[in-house]
C-alpha cells in the first residue's frame, strides 16, 4: 500500500522519484516505530487468544468461524505487514537483490492485500449470517450447512481477487539501489490501470459490501423490534423467544462496532489512494506525517477487532477470563472450562441441530415470529 507507480514522462514518475527521496525524519521514525511496535504486540496477542477462545468452545457456531477467518487475517497483517511498514520507516522502497527480493517484494503486497479482502468479506458473510437467522430462518439451516468450506471460500476468492498484485508488483535496481516498486507494463498502462483499478478495489472492498452490510444491519434491527413489541411477557414460550432476540441483538451490537471500526480505519487509507493517483499535486502538498499516520490507523483496526470481540461477547470474555487465570497459574487450559463459561449461546458438547420454533402474537395470530432454538439429540 506503500508502493508508488513506476513510470517515465508523466506524473506518476514524480510521485515515485518523490518517494524514493523521501526522509522520514528521525523523530518521526522513532514515533512511528513505538506505536507500529505496541500496535503489533497488541495485535499479535489479541488475535492469538481469540483463535484461541473459538479453538477451544465447542461445537463452533458460524459466526465464531468467521471471525476467526478474521484473526487469522489480522494475525498475517501483524506478522508481515506491519514489520513491513516498520522497515519503510527507514529504507522506503529500498529491497531485497536478487530472486529473494522478487519473491518478498510480491508476497508481501499480495498478503496485504488479501487481508484486507477477508477482512471486509467475512464481515460481509457475518451481516448474511444474522440476517438468514433473524429475518429468513427457514433459509438458515442451508446457508450455515458448510461454514467452514463458506469460510475457505472467502480466502481462495480474495486471493484471486488480490492475485493481480503479484504481477504488478516487482523490484527494479535504479543507480545501483534495488526498489520494491509497482509496475503495470507491459500488459496494461502506467497512467490509467492505477487509476481504474484502486478505484475498484475501494468500491469493491469499502464502499459497496459496507452499503450492503448497513441495508442488512437496518433490516436486522427493524425485525428485532419488530419481535420485541410483539413479545408478550405472560408466556413461557414468548420469554424464550425474548431470549434469543436478545441474544441477537448482543451479536448484531458486536458486527456494528467491528463494522465501524472497519469504515473509519480504512477510509482515510482508501482517500489516499484517490489523491495519488487523480490528485497528485495535492497528494504531494501534504506534510509526510500525514500519510503515514493514516496507514497505521488502517492497521491499528487488526489489534482492535480481537479486543472489540472478546469484550462485546459474554462467552468470549467469560473464555478469556479462563484463559487468563490459567496462564497466570502455568496450568493447562482443558476445553471444558471454556465450555463451561458459555451462558446464552455455547452448546453442549453432544451433537445439535437448530430447528425453527414458530409462534404466533396474540393480537395478529397471522403473523409468525419466528426464532431458533437448539433441540439437543
Amino acid at each position: 500500500m506503500l508502493n508508488e507507480t513506476v513510470n517515465n514522462g508523466n506524473q506518476n514518475a514524480s510521485l515515485e522519484a518523490s518517494w524514493y527521496g523521501y526522509d522520514v525524519g528521525e523523530v518521526l521514525q522513532i514515533s512511528l516505530t513505538v506505536v507500529y511496535s505496541v500496535t503489533l504486540i497488541t495485535a499479535l496477542l489479541g488475535n492469538l487468544i481469540l483463535l484461541r477462545i473459538i479453538r477451544l468452545r465447542r461445537p463452533p457456531t458460524t459466526v465464531s468461524i468467521l471471525l476467526s477467518s478474521m484473526a487469522v487475517s489480522d494475525l498475517l497483517t501483524a506478522l508481515f505487514v506491519m514489520p513491513y511498514t516498520i522497515c519503510y520507516f527507514y529504507v522506503q522502497h529500498e529491497w531485497f537483490p536478487g530472486v529473494t527480493g522478487v519473491i518478498t517484494c510480491k508476497f508481501i503486497n499480495f498478503v496485504v492485500g488479501t487481508t484486507i479482502a477477508v477482512s471486509i468479506f467475512a464481515l460481509l458473510t457475518i451481516s448474511l449470517e444474522r440476517y438468514m437467522a433473524v429475518v429468513r430462518p427457514m433459509l438458515y439451516p442451508s446457508f450455515i450447512k458448510r461454514p467452514i468450506l463458506l469460510s475457505a471460500a472467502i480466502w481462495v476468492f480474495s486471493a484471486l481477487f488480490m492475485s493481480f498484485y503479484l504481477y504488478i508488483h516487482d523490484t527494479y535496481t535504479i543507480d545501483g539501489v534495488t526498489l520494491c516498486v509497482m509496475d503495470w507494463e507491459p500488459l496494461f498502462s502506467n497512467e490509467y490501470s492505477p487509476k481504474f483499478f484502486f478505484s475498484s478495489v475501494a468500491a469493491i472492498l469499502y464502499v459497496v459490501p459496507l452499503f450492503i452490510i448497513a441495508i442488512l444491519s437496518c433490516l436486522i434491527i427493524k425485525k428485532l423490534n419488530r419481535t420485541k413489541r410483539a413479545l408478550s411477557s405472560d408466556q413461557p414460550a414468548e420469554h424464550l423467544s425474548d431470549t434469543f432476540r436478545k441474544r441477537h441483538q448482543r451479536v448484531m451490537r458486536m458486527l456494528i462496532v467491528i463494522v465501524v471500526l472497519f469504515t473509519v480505519c480504512w477510509l482515510p487509507v482508501h482517500v489516499i489512494h484517490i489523491l495519488v493517483y487523480f490528485y497528485g499535486e495535492i497528494y504531494m502538498s501534504l506534510p509526510p506525517s500525514l500519510p503515514l499516520f493514516l496507514f497505521w490507523v488502517s492497521h491499528l483496526n487488526s489489534a482492535l477487532n480481537p479486543c472489540v470481540v472478546i469484550l462485546l461477547n459474554d462467552s468470549f470474555r467469560k473464555s478469556f477470563r479462563v484463559i487468563f487465570h490459567s496462564l497466570c497459574r502455568g496450568n493447562h487450559i482443558p476445553s471444558s472450562n471454556i465450555n463451561k463459561t458459555c451462558r446464552n449461546g455455547c452448546l453442549p458438547r453432544r451433537r445439535a441441530r437448530m430447528y425453527s420454533v414458530v409462534q404466533w402474537s396474540k393480537r395478529d395470530n397471522t403473523t409468525p415470529l419466528t426464532v431458533f432454538e437448539v433441540k439437543h439429540e
